[in-house]
């Protein structure tokens, strides 16, 4: 898997988060990419950096988003409940 350090510094955060996201999450359920997008992009920690590119973010704040799109898809896998629910997990 690469590392979220190798994206392209000048592609747009939100695309380097769908990207995280279609390597983590199964193909059978990439249909909810845009949705969970839309939920990382407006946790705490990210939604700060609405707007920028990848490469205007700091290592810790790259990592935050990472660690965000963890989280997730970890949810998402562990129990497919926020997908289910729409629950934002800020």
């Amino acid at each position: 898997m690469s590392d979220e350090r190798d994206y392209d510094v000048k592609r747009p955060l939100r695309d380097v988060i769908g990207t995280l996201l279609e390597l983590v999450l199964p193909a059978g359920q990439h249909e909810l990419i845009p949705r969970l997008t839309d939920m990382i992009s407006a946790c705490k920690g990210v939604v700060e950096h609405r707007g920028k590119l990848w490469g205007d973010l700091t290592e810790g704040e790259s990592s935050i988003v990472a660690t965000r799109v963890g989280v997730i898809a970890r949810e998402i896998l562990g129990t497919g409940r926020a997908a289910e629910t729409g629950e934002s997990l800020h």
